[in-house]
């Protein structure tokens, strides 16, 4: 058994039976109590009375076994633990000679305590990412010492320090692995800051200051030696596109290529048209998707889909690369999409990491956060439950059609057999019939999105139902009503992406979660109150869990120890790291 099994066998809790409780004063919760077996019947299920000094309890087993009646024998001690309530207790365990007066784990599942103890033992100082000048500073267990806390805890106190020393360590390997990664040399861009500075001044609207800083912080990086390795994180509709057109601007000018990824194809249609209009005259941007290859001339900018992945750009003079909506891919694609080391990367997500994470990612990563939206958006939101909220929505909906405005329907899947999520290509005739056939569909299996998304960005049809691939890339100036059916299924950034497409003009807009599920409602509700997309990100971080920094899990609990609340250790880190002379500045 290695140090890797050491880890996926961690007990998931402890049982304390080092106390004994007088049997007169136990009940109500677990405890461990002593005495003697004064009588024994064994019929259809085995019943003892135990007693001690203070008094005496029957204990009963419904099922019971040899093991059961080789313990439990008429004038011999019996130590068991379990709960009494009204004078009896239920299949207590019956605790062996080695667990009375100790601290014994609990396991998910079965585990061999010989191979356990054995990979203890085979611990050596290779084993641990930790230096031992690092050890003997923070005065850190050994990590045979720490896993025989682990294991084998004689109190309370070693169960904690166990579990600090190995947060400890896990984010020590994580931050380690991050800084070697930005120890490469990077090649620096030269471009003329005048330039840039008109470029910007140029531009159809005013910036927003959370935009100038990203937008400062972005080509100090560019300029740098250090390969760009930046994330611009901001809420929908915060101009996060606008921010990169400038850095694409400023790699233009130094004669580089730039790639730029998105996740769906209506993203990359719709980001190719809006490049193309900044940077006409000036550079050739061009569409490269599954269904649109890019066959002559060599573009400045490629503004395509998941067929970027799958195209050597090595000697392409790539300097530059942008993946938009970057959660929706995984970390081997980002990496792959930059040619070499050194070629810089720019992330954006519109799906904010929480505040709490996002101080502990300060200290892994550059993250530029944009915390402000250029028009202040006056959305009403609500979680539908019932039939008469759900004819309401369904008034407004027509109110807003019939005032000249448009709505959208989201539904979880195109098809499902399961009886409380209607599939969405279903669904559609409903809402084609109920309005009048102004009604249009779209999901990933459409082959020509980009003609059903153009009808509706026109005004041609007042309603589109669609699945979540909507919840990027749809900038309708005319959308007020978002109707989403089984949000149930949909997390809660997922749901604030999709409500982000409403009311992207100001004016008042109306957002609707249709829930299904009881067990639901009061994560849902969260939206009704809370319009900040960092908040929610919070929330549902606690519900979700999160991955690794370094690696490519991105969601669920991924550590075992470390958890987003210890900010003493992610300092400790830092600092070791710093003091080791190798960590670099971010």
């Amino acid at each position: 058994m290695s140090i890797e099994h050491l880890y996926s066998h961690i007990p998931k809790s402890y049982q304390d039976f080092r106390a004994v409780t007088p049997i007169a004063k136990a009940g109500g919760s677990s405890c461990v109590i002593r005495g003697i077996v004064a009588r024994l019947t064994a019929t259809d299920k085995l019943v003892a009375e135990v007693k001690d000094s203070t008094g005496f309890v029957t204990v009963i087993f419904i099922k019971y076994n040899r093991y059961h009646t080789s313990f439990l024998r008429v004038g011999k001690w019996a130590v068991m633990s379990g709960k009494i309530e009204d004078g009896k207790m239920f299949h207590p365990k019956i605790l062996s000679p080695d667990e009375v007066g100790a601290i014994k784990p609990v396991y998910s599942g079965r585990t061999n305590k010989k191979l356990i103890t054995k990979a203890i033992e085979s611990l050596s100082d290779s084993d641990d990412p930790v230096p031992l000048e690092t050890m003997e500073k923070r005065k850190l267990p050994t990590l045979k010492e720490t896993f025989r806390m682990v294991y084998y805890p004689k109190d309370e106190t070693e169960i904690k320090q166990a579990r600090w020393r190995l947060a400890y360590t896990e984010l020590y390997a994580e931050m380690s692995l991050i800084r070697d990664q930005r120890n490469i040399e990077g090649v620096a861009l030269r471009f003329d800051e005048s330039e840039v500075d008109d470029f910007v001044l140029s531009l159809p609207f005013d910036m927003t200051n959370g935009q100038y800083l990203a937008v400062y912080e972005i080509l100090q990086d560019l300029k740098s030696k250090s390969p760009l390795r930046r994330l611009v994180i901001g809420d929908v509709g915060s101009g996060k596109t606008e921010v990169a057109v400038v850095a694409i601007y400023a790699a233009v000018k130094t004669g580089c290529r730039v790639l730029y990824l998105c996740p769906t194809e209506i993203l990359a249609v719709q980001t190719y048209h809006r490049l193309a209009k900044a940077f006409a005259g000036f550079a050739y941007v061009a569409l490269y998707t599954a269904s649109d290859k890019v066959k002559k001339a060599s573009p400045d900018i490629l503004v395509g889909t998941h067929a970027l992945l799958y195209k050597d750009w090595e000697y392409h003079n790539v300097g530059l690369v942008v993946v938009d909506e970057q959660h929706k891919f995984g970390v081997k694609q980002r990496n792959k999409l930059a040619p070499y080391p050194e070629c810089n990367l720019l992330e954006m997500s519109a799906t904010p990491i929480p505040r709490t994470y996002a101080l502990t990612m300060q200290n892994l990563m550059d993250i530029s956060v944009i915390d402000e939206l250029p028009i202040e958006r006056k959305v009403k939101t609500e979680v539908i439950t019932d039939k008469r909220d759900h004819k309401r929505a369904l008034s407004i909906a027509h109110s807003e059609i019939n005032a000249g405005n448009q709505v959208l329907v989201v539904y979880p899947s195109v098809e499902s057999e399961k009886v409380n999520m209607r599939a969405a290509t279903k669904a559609y005739e409903y809402w084609r019939s109920a309005f009048g056939g102004k009604a249009d569909l779209l999901h990933g299996q459409i082959k020509d999105k980009e003609t059903v998304l153009r009808r509706f960005m026109q005004g041609k049809t007042s309603i589109l139902v669609s699945t979540s691939a909507v919840e990027v890339g749809i900038d309708v100036p005319k959308l007020t009503v978002c109707i989403v059916v089984n949000a149930e299924r949909f997390g809660l950034t997922q749901l604030h992406q999709i409500r982000g497409r409403v009311g992207r003009r100001g004016g008042e807009s109306y957002f609707f979660a249709i829930c299904k599920n009881t067990k639901s409602i009061d994560r849902l509700r969260h939206l009704e109150s809370i319009d900040n997309g960092f908040d929610l990100a919070d929330i549902d971080l606690m519900i979700r869990g999160f991955g690794q920094f370094s690696g490519e899990i991105q969601t669920g609990h991924y550590f075992k120890f470390f958890k987003l609340t210890d900010f003493d250790i992610a300092e400790a880190v830092k600092e070791d790291l710093t003091k080791e002379k190798t960590l670099v500045t971010f």
